[in-house]
């Protein structure tokens, strides 16, 4: 108590409103508290289950839907015949000059029930007709690709092939959707609630996935999960920044795609060959999405919004964790010279529209040019 009061009394008018002047925002009184010590550690460690799901979410659509480059029609009669692959394509599928080098969406017009029952050899009539009728099925060469997919399931090929690049196309409709949806939620409810949200959705939505049996089913989930694409990783990462030290901002984004986007992505592949099984593997990218769960235990509200909603005991309360676990000690009127500046400041409120993006030529072409290479 009278290191305290001996404390207060060596900091004079002067000296106060000095400290006053210094802590303006946010930036200002992170230091006191520590920008960039434990805490700030444990933010990043805290960005690993995000990361991962960004990754997931970005790359996984490719592995369910995957299509060998190797199929043919199905010819019930040839399979049910014990004929190999290559003396089923070479019977039944007209020869083409490309790669691979027969014709993918149309056979041979052969009554093969009729010849079989014949007991001619089929061997000998590989050439016998030029006349060919379109697939009704398809068989695939599981080689490479040592798996069905459900595009492979419902026979996503020849004229309904568009149906893989469409399916992709919905889920990204989803991300706008949700950029939209989820950053008002943000605004008005907080960063986590709109975060928990998000994930909360995909993560059903995922799991509902492997349980699609048509096109429209599996573009309804996959609409939901892209409502988390982006928002998955941007609303952490802002959070992140937020509480780390101005000069060591780029290590945030770093570490997030550096390390976790980036590794998650390298084993991604592998998870596919080895778990061969386009349902299971839904299920199994799915596990980060169930960070949801810790999210308000691991992730901090932002201060940001603390302060824009006027919740200063917040704010307040968080700083002083932060010092806590940074094991800081603060002189403890930075908290109150801190308020007091953000209450003055918080008379003087402006608000902001799409529009003023444009204000300024400088914020202007910075605006376009950012929405072109996202589009790109």
């Amino acid at each position: 108590m009278k290191n305290q009061k001996s404390l207060n009394n060596s900091i004079g008018p002067t000296e106060t409103t000095r400290l006053r002047s210094k802590l303006e925002n946010f930036d200002d009184v992170l230091p006191h508290v520590g920008d960039y010590g434990r805490y700030q550690w444990l933010l990043l460690l805290s960005l690993l289950p995000y990361g991962t799901t960004y990754a997931f979410l970005y790359f996984s659509q490719f592995f369910i839907t995957i299509i060998p480059p190797e199929h043919w029609c199905r010819i019930d009669e040839l399979v049910t015949s014990n004929f190999t692959q290559e003396e089923r394509i070479k019977i039944g599928i007209p020869r083409t000059n490309d790669y691979p080098y027969y014709d993918q969406c149309n056979r041979k017009d052969l009554n093969f029930a009729e010849i079989l029952r014949s007991g001619e050899d089929l061997r000998s009539l590989e050439s016998q007709t030029n006349k060919t009728v379109e697939c009704t099925q398809w068989e695939y060469n599981f080689t490479q690709i040592p798996y069905p997919s459900i595009g492979t399931e419902l026979d996503w090929v020849c004229d309904r092939e568009y149906l893989v690049s469409t399916a992709q196309a919905i889920f990204f409709c989803g991300s706008i959707v949700g950029g939209f949806l989820v950053g008002w939620i943000a605004d008005h409810k907080g960063r986590i609630p709109a975060l928990m949200f998000c994930n909360s959705i995909a993560l059903l939505s995922s799991i509902v996935t492997a349980s699609a049996n048509s096109f429209w089913s599996f573009a309804v989930c996959r609409f939901l999960t892209g409502l988390a694409f982006d928002n998955c990783i941007n609303i952490p990462l802002i959070i992140a920044l937020e509480y780390m030290a101005v000069s060591k901002r780029t290590l945030v984004v770093n570490v997030a795609f550096g390390i976790y986007f980036a590794v998650a992505s390298t084993i991604l592949p592998w998870m596919a060959y080895y778990i061969s099984n386009w349902r299971y593997f839904t299920y199994v990218t799915a596990v980060p999405l169930l960070s949801v769960v810790i999210t308000p235990w691991i992730l901090p509200e932002s201060a940001r919004w603390y302060v824009s909603n006027g919740m200063m005991d917040k704010v307040v309360e968080k700083l002083r964790r932060i010092a806590r676990i940074n094991r800081r000690n603060p002189d403890p009127r930075i908290y109150d010279a801190f308020v007091s500046n953000l209450e003055a400041s918080d008379k003087i409120q402006e608000s902001a529209t799409v529009f003023d993006l444009f204000k300024t030529p400088r914020l202007a072409r910075n605006t376009v040019l950012l929405t072109a290479f996202w589009k790109v």
